[in-house]
């Protein structure tokens, strides 16, 4: 897709560059900066002097719409392959004519985490992303020049509570939540010799449950069929799938895929009048996921 010149509503904004792609974000925490200070043994010829061990980068933290950020299908598939590919990266802040103020880079880049918001047929919010990179250099960049950003400004915007869920063999019209999912896997660091800082390799991917409130006339549905798990039939491994969509709910603007293992949890909430609505709250044992934007 062809670059253009920033639009005066992403202008005074900061953005992800990442393969010649200029991206923007909602939001971007960059990792924090530290150094161990280490004071020799008491006794000593050097007793009590302190030196500055390696330099330690905390995590850095982006949140974007995911219409806005065509590499994340590709990150879901990083999680659900157990891949990991380092990558360089640049944060840029642009001021409100999208010209550069400052451009920080990055070096290996491992991403460490990926969460995706609650969908609740309640709420109104905007469907955002977020994302964790550990990266293992930092340092400044050039400034100047315009910001041309590589996907287009006018976009469908997505929102949290235009979703559709649907699970293999249960009713699912009357689902009101579907709970938000933090993907996380660990960082093993390697010490490679007191002339390079440590690298990191990515660990096992440490994969959430996928939460889903049911309520109304498919209550009964679910209540048996987590009945009938503790009754002693086995876990029932299936598919689910969500898609997000337009206002017209026509449309679908994302769509997941849900690889389950089957129900590892189940909670019914007793209405407190015999007339009110019954609601059940069913866990699943999530096993791998994937994400296509269309």
């Amino acid at each position: 897709m062809p670059s253009k010149a920033v639009t005066a509503a992403m202008a005074g904004a900061t953005y992800l560059e990442l393969n010649g792609q200029v991206l923007p974000l909602v939001a971007c925490t960059l990792p924090d900066m530290t150094w161990d200070a280490i004071r020799s043994a008491p006794g000593g010829a050097s007793d009590g002097e302190v030196r500055l061990g390696g330099l330690k980068l905390g995590e850095l933290a982006l949140r974007f719409a995911p219409n806005m950020m065509p590499p994340l299908a590709g990150w879901v598939d990083e999680f659900a392959t157990g891949k990991a590919v380092p990558v360089d990266l640049a944060i840029v802040r642009a001021d409100m004519d999208g010209k550069v103020r400052e451009r920080l880079l990055f070096r290996r880049c491992v991403l460490t985490g990926l969460g995706f918001p609650e969908c609740s047929g309640a709420g109104k919010e905007a469907y955002v992303v977020d994302a964790a990179f550990q990266p293992e250099t930092i340092a400044a960049g050039a400034e100047g020049g315009v910001v041309k950003v590589s996907v287009p400004g006018r976009q469908k915007r997505w929102l949290a509570s235009n979703f559709v869920f649907t699970l293999g063999g249960l009713p699912t019209a009357r689902v009101r939540r579907v709970g938000a999912l933090g993907i996380r896997r660990p960082l093993q660091v390697e010490s490679a010799g007191n002339l390079r800082r440590p690298g990191a390799t990515a660990g096992m991917v440490e994969w959430p449950s996928l939460t889903v409130e049911v309520g109304g006339p498919d209550y009964a549905a679910w209540r048996d069929f987590a009945f009938k798990q503790a009754a002693g039939n086995p876990p029932v491994a299936t598919d689910a799938s969500l898609d997000l969509r337009d206002s017209t709910l026509k449309t679908v603007l994302g769509s997941f895929t849900f690889r389950l293992a089957g129900l590892d949890g189940f909670r019914i909430d007793m209405p407190a009048t015999a007339d009110a609505l019954q609601l059940a709250t069913a866990s699943f044992a999530l096993q791998g996921m994937t994400l296509k934007v269309n």
